[in-house]
């Protein structure tokens, strides 16, 4: 079993709507359903992703700017 800690369910619409509002914004249900669906594939991605790292470290992070 991994030691990453497992991402949080996809939000509901409503738990979407009530960020958004807080945030000032009113997005119409389709946008709302939207946003859902994309965190139902994006959320997982991350933890596969994060599921990579290696154990106890936070990866090797950006790669340096400027000519090499």
């Amino acid at each position: 079993m991994s030691d990453v800690p497992s991402v949080a369910a996809t939000p509901t619409v409503d738990e979407i709507r009530a960020a958004a509002a807080r945030e000032g914004l009113h997005p119409a249900v389709a946008e709302l359903e939207g946003v859902r669906d994309f965190l139902a594939v994006f959320l997982p991605a991350v933890e596969g992703l994060a599921a990579l790292l290696p154990a106890g470290g936070a990866g090797a992070g950006p790669a340096p700017l400027g000519l090499a």
